[in-house]
């Protein structure tokens, strides 16, 4: 897995994004802090919460000047029903790794189930990992805590223990 510091892979892949299937290249996102989402599948238990959960909280990482992705080894046409189906917007692209490269870039591809584990990668905006963190399938993220690292990370300074953000 990638680790703080190192530069972030770019890469260019199919993606459902707004209502429709389409290009995307990470560096549509220069310049900008980037919170990457990797996740098992779009029709699972877990991910579809942490997809859904992270669209509804969309507008707070916007306005801290951060993109959000979600990225996945479902293809596209499994992101455009996932969408559909949620009958919820998701305001966000999610990237179809359907042949696992991306994950493999940055070491999250699991090679014995031939999908991506449960990672996020902060990259700040200069290409840079500023976090990273791996976790068991079966445990969802928490958005608050997401928001809450992008934000010290952002802040420059040390932020001690339960820091929180002031807005």
């Amino acid at each position: 897995m990638l680790d703080v510091g190192e530069s972030a892979p770019g890469f260019f892949a199919k993606a459902y994004n707004n209502g429709a299937a389409g290009d995307f290249g990470l560096s549509d996102l220069e310049n900008k802090w980037k919170v990457m989402l990797f996740y098992v599948a779009d029709l699972s238990k877990v991910c579809p919460t942490e997809i859904l959960a992270f669209s509804q909280e969309l507008d707070k990482f916007t306005a801290s000047g951060a993109a959000v992705i979600g990225i996945s080894t479902d293809d596209v046409h499994t992101h455009e029903k996932f969408v559909k189906e949620s009958k919820t917007p998701i305001k966000f692209p999610l990237i179809a790794d359907d042949d696992g490269v991306v994950s493999s870039m940055y070491g999250v591809f699991d090679k014995n189930e031939k999908k991506a584990r449960r990672a996020t990668f902060i990259i700040d905006n200069n290409g840079l990992i500023a976090y990273s963190c791996a976790s068991n399938n079966k445990v969802g993220r928490s958005t608050k805590e997401i928001y809450r690292v992008l934000r010290a990370l952002q802040s420059g300074g040390a932020c001690a223990v339960n820091w929180e953000p002031s807005n």
